[in-house]
C-alpha cells in the first residue's frame, strides 16, 4: 500500500464514503495521499468484477454481513466527484482552473476512461446550454 494513507487495517469493516477525501486531498495538493486513498479503495471493490463498492465494505471477503446498498450510488458519486478533481478542478481562491492536479500516469486506465466520458458529457451540457440561451434571445 502507498504510504500517506492511514488505512486503519484493524477495522471490522468501513463505509467507502470517505472516497470524497480524495479529492480533498487533490484540492490540498497532497497528490500522492489522494492517489495512496485511491488504491486503498480499488483495493476493496467487492465483487470485484461489479466494479463498485457496496454500502459497508468488511475486511473479510467470505464474512457473511451486512453490505448494505450494492452497487451504491452515493458512493459512486463521491469516487466520480473525487476523480474529476484528478482531471480539473476550480480553485476557490482566485477561481482559475487547475489541470491534471493528480499524477495521471499512475491512475488507471478505467478512471481516465470514465473522467474524459464524464468531462464530455460536461462540454455537450454546456454547449446545449449556451444554444439554448441563444435560441432563447432569439425568440
Amino acid at each position: 500500500m502507498a504510504q500517506g494513507w492511514d488505512a486503519r487495517p484493524d477495522w471490522p469493516d468501513y463505509t467507502p464514503y470517505e472516497l470524497r477525501a480524495v479529492g480533498a486531498f487533490v484540492r490540498l495538493g497532497q497528490r500522492d495521499r489522494a492517489l495512496a486513498a485511491l488504491d486503498y479503495f480499488f483495493g476493496d471493490m467487492r465483487p470485484v468484477a461489479w466494479n463498485g463498492w457496496a454500502e459497508v465494505v468488511g475486511r473479510h471477503e467470505r464474512e457473511p454481513r451486512f453490505i448494505g446498498d450494492m452497487p451504491h450510488a452515493w458512493i459512486s458519486s463521491d469516487y466520480i466527484r473525487s476523480a474529476l478533481d484528478l482531471f480539473v478542478h476550480e480553485r476557490d481562491r482566485d477561481h482559475a482552473l487547475v489541470l491534471a492536479a493528480g499524477n495521471l500516469m499512475q491512475t488507471d486506465l478505467l478512471i481516465a476512461g470514465v473522467v474524459v466520458l464524464s468531462l464530455l458529457g460536461l462540454i455537450v451540457a454546456g454547449l446545449l446550454g449556451l444554444i439554448e440561451k441563444r435560441l432563447l434571445r432569439w425568440r
